[in-house]
């Protein structure tokens, strides 16, 4: 069990600073919770937004987002601009109570992704993203050379009780626990066939003229389907 009730105190009483302010607190405490993934993954429910980014060879590193405190969308021409305007607008001024030393990356992050197409893309599979979306979680896991710290997020509303926004959060993390990855598939144990209208070495072989015409400056981008 996770114990932030110091974080919760601290975000409550950022909340009620924030009066008639529309803008981003945070409070960031030391966890242990060694693997960010496993736990966001174990802990999400059906309608949660969540995010998990690892690179190892960069001292452990890891970043995980669960839940949404504020989310940008945007569309057109103008997402890129709109969305950057949008985010920096609710992370001006933002109050936070956080450690001196903490590490580059952790404390509130923003998570999310852009379509090339500027009215988003038109496969079922990305029917519930927008063309442009940015999303603030409410908890943030950030690891670095095994030290795991955990932000908790909220965008000040005049209109609401931040005790209110505080009851949300004490749940959310109550519910935090850790979890082993699953395997991605195919499942170790269950049969795995593989079928093709091509050949396998038809594959690597477009792979390789592929990469050959990207040398040559021919491409800049390839996607392939099998």
């Amino acid at each position: 069990m996770v114990e932030a009730a110091q974080a919760l105190a601290s975000l409550e009483s950022l909340l009620a600073d924030a009066g008639a302010r529309r803008r981003l607190v945070s409070a960031t405490i030391a966890v242990d919770l060694p693997d960010p993934s496993a736990a966001v993954f174990a802990s999400r429910r059906a309608d949660d937004r969540w995010f998990c980014w690892e690179q190892p060879d960069r001292d452990g590193f890891a970043v995980a987002g669960l839940g949404s405190a504020h989310e940008v969308v945007s569309r057109g021409p103008r997402r890129f601009r709109d969305v950057v305007s949008a985010c920096a607008a609710v992370a001006r001024r933002r109050g936070a109570d956080e450690p001196a030393d903490l590490p580059a990356g952790a404390g509130p992050v923003w998570v999310g992704g852009f379509a090339f197409d500027p009215e988003g893309a038109g496969e079922a599979h990305w029917a519930s993203f927008p063309p442009a979306l940015m999303v603030l979680p409410e908890l943030v896991l950030h690891r670095v050379e095994g030290k795991t710290h955990l932000t908790v997020c909220a965008v000040s509303d005049p209109g609401r009780d931040p005790g209110e926004v505080v009851a949300g959060l004490t749940a959310r993390i109550a519910a935090l626990r850790e979890g082993a990855l699953p395997l991605v598939d195919p499942h170790p144990t269950g049969p795995v066939s593989i079928a093709s209208a091509s050949p396998p070495e038809e594959f690597e072989r477009s792979v390789a003229a592929a990469v050959e015409r990207i040398r040559g400056g021919e491409l800049d981008k390839v996607v392939l389907a099998r």
